[in-house]
């Protein structure tokens, strides 16, 4: 999955977004861990890492918005979550 999303290989879809998602959120994650047990390099670069794959993940986001399905509310339940755990300004983009 890592491979295709940096080979821009994704198909848009609903499943696309939400593995798109669910990889930003463990780079995020694996930042904050990193940041007491690592180098702050190491912890930037997961977090730049993280915001590129959330920043993909949102251009599929109205895929999720127009699906009536347990998917599309995962990527919509996530993207919030994201933006909460991050302080991302979603208005900004």
């Amino acid at each position: 999955l890592q491979l295709r999303i940096w080979q821009e290989n994704l198909e848009p879809s609903c499943q696309s977004c939400l593995a798109l998602l669910v990889m930003a959120l463990g780079c995020v994650g694996a930042s904050v861990i990193d940041e007491e047990d690592s180098s702050e390099s190491k912890s930037q670069q997961l977090k730049l890492q993280g915001e590129s794959w959330f920043t993909a993940a949102m251009k599929m986001l109205h895929l999720a918005q127009i699906e009536m399905n347990m998917e599309a509310c995962q990527c919509l339940l996530l993207t919030v979550y994201d933006y909460i755990v991050t302080g991302r300004n979603s208005v900004s983009r």
